[in-house]
């Protein structure tokens, strides 16, 4: 926006020794049978080829995936991973993407509401059985949840994305400098004092996308005790209105801009701060000499992070279905898969062992930036964007950002007034048709 500890070991020593690479093999060992092998060596087994069919807006982690990959290939030559891309331009369900007899081994899934309908439509593996302990640093909750549903789990998560704030240091220095755990006032106050001192016309690029980690920092809840339906309590609302505030009465926020436009004014060296996503970091990285991070601020009652898992989901389609379940295993869980996410610097590392730390903290010309990455990770359980709640409940969560997003740019009200509390409505009203509509046989 990661801890899945479906199953644990605690029973003899050579079962420990299973768990080195961070996973258990769910399988026994049986004798064998030498009367059925004949002349066939190691290096002669039969070639598998594994088809992952990869769903996304872009391909901008693919080829870290790919270089991943290489690591499993090299111990396993007889297996080819093939990676077909699917540029999701529209929401449709991933499945109709696919062509008629196609190969499916493996989905990449990175929305949670598409791994329900895998779920529903039958075509993806419960692998809670396979999942092992990774240890107290890897697979943090909120990425977790969203691929547990109805009791079952239905992926390993490969990528977290984790959105936090770039900041200038050429022009956010002093006790502007922000901390681990600043608060909300104290970003504001920062980003004002920049502007002024500076004279900058926008101070915190993309502001509009802490409105809903603000609401849940403040400790108010989003939904009701069910899950089926946006509350928005007091709590929250008054996160909501401390942001609101910030970007529309003291104007601290960008104009509207897509992706690129909004990296490409921060990397112009005249916006002091920006919220975006970890996915940015090796290009800024690369581009900007005085670019440092910060994690979303705190509230009266959390630290309220987003992250965005990736996953990979087995089909039940897969003629393959043991060597793509180890295959996905491996990209999730071993030490080499995550050393490569770590140096890459397009997501963050799960598994995070003595070895994977010292080749992140390495990557980076300022190792500390690795450990206020790991600090800015652990923010992102309970995310909004990472629940898991009824089925309909991304697209009524994806219609409350736009919503809020409407809210700053309207000129006519500085608050959530009744025009924002009848569009709510409207929104839990279709989100409770799509429940009602999911609940059909």
């Amino acid at each position: 926006m990661l801890a899945v500890t479906a199953c644990s070991s605690d029973s003899s020593t050579k079962e420990e020794e299973n768990w080195e690479d961070g996973f258990v093999e769910d399988s026994i060992t049986k004798p064998v049978d030498t009367d059925t092998i004949v002349d066939k060596a190691p290096e002669q087994l039969d070639p598998i080829t594994l088809t992952v069919h990869y769903f996304s807006q872009d391909d901008f982690t693919l080829e870290a995936l790919k270089k991943a990959a290489a690591g499993y290939k090299a111990s396993h030559p007889e297996v080819s991973v093939e990676w077909k891309l699917h540029l999701r331009t529209q929401p449709v369900k991933l499945a109709e993407l696919i062509e008629p007899g196609e190969a499916q081994d493996l989905y990449w899934v990175e929305i949670p509401e598409d791994l329900q309908d895998f779920v529903k439509d039958g075509l993806v593996q419960d692998l809670s059985s396979y999942q092992g302990e990774f240890g107290s640093d890897a697979y943090y909750a909120s990425l977790a949840s969203s691929l547990m549903i109805d009791g079952g789990t239905y992926g390993f998560p490969i990528t977290n994305d984790t959105e936090l704030i770039y900041y200038n240091k050429n022009l956010v220095t002093g006790d502007a400098v922000p901390t681990l755990d600043w608060t909300y006032e104290d970003m504001i106050h920062s980003v004002k004092t920049v502007m002024k001192e500076k004279q900058l016309r926008v101070g915190l690029e993309q502001g509009a996308r802490l409105l809903l980690p603000a609401g849940q920092s403040y400790g108010g809840e989003p939904l009701n005790e069910e899950q089926t339906k946006l509350v928005l309590d007091t709590s929250f609302r008054q996160g909501l209105s401390l942001m609101l505030s910030a970007l529309k009465t003291d104007e601290i926020g960008g104009q509207d801009a897509v992706a690129d436009d909004f990296v490409i004014h921060f990397n112009e060296g005249n916006i002091p701060m920006m919220v975006g996503h970890s996915q940015q970091l090796k290009i800024l990285l690369s581009s900007m000499s005085d670019v440092d991070v910060a994690p979303f601020p705190a509230g009266p009652m959390k630290q309220q992070g987003i992250g965005n898992v990736g996953a990979l989901a087995v089909s039940k389609k897969s003629e393959h279905s043991d060597k793509a379940i180890e295959f996905a295993q491996y990209m999730s869980g071993s030490e080499e898969a995550n050393i490569v996410y770590a140096t890459e610097h397009v997501t963050m590392p799960l598994l995070l062992t003595d070895k994977v730390r010292e080749a992140w903290r390495n990557s980076f010309k300022d190792p500390t930036l690795a450990d206020r990455l790991a600090y800015i990770v652990k923010t992102n359980a309970g995310s909004m964007y990472s629940k898991n709640g009824e089925p309909g409940y991304y697209a009524a969560i994806m219609r409350l950002s736009i919503l809020l997003n409407d809210t700053v740019r309207d000129e006519r009200s500085n608050s959530l007034d009744a025009s924002f509390d009848q569009e709510l409505d409207r929104i839990n009203a279709d989100w409770a048709l799509t429940q009602e509509e999911a609940k059909k046989p």
